[in-house]
């Protein structure tokens, strides 16, 4: 059987693989603001939002500048509370 679904969320190692970053730098950009940070899936456990990783991704081979970029992460964690907003109505 060939499973063709392909989860929203991507664990550390693979949004790792995406970034090609190390995990210190991977964390370092998070800071910055520079990468999206993770959601928290379950009590010990977090995932990356896999179209968020390919918007930056996408942006940073645009040469968007790192104030862009940080434009552009500030604005998709911003959707995330939009979309939470329109789920508990």
């Amino acid at each position: 059987m060939n499973n063709k679904y392909q989860s929203p969320l991507a664990r550390k190692p693979e949004a790792l693989n995406y970034y090609q970053v190390s995990k210190s730098t991977l964390h370092l950009r998070i800071n910055e603001g520079l990468i999206p940070p993770p959601i928290q899936i379950s009590r010990r456990s977090v995932a990356f939002i896999r179209k968020e990783i390919v918007a930056v991704i996408n942006a940073q081979i645009a040469g968007c500048s790192k104030d862009e970029i940080k434009a552009l992460v500030k604005s998709l964690v911003e959707q995330r509370q939009d979309s939470l907003s329109e789920v508990q109505s």
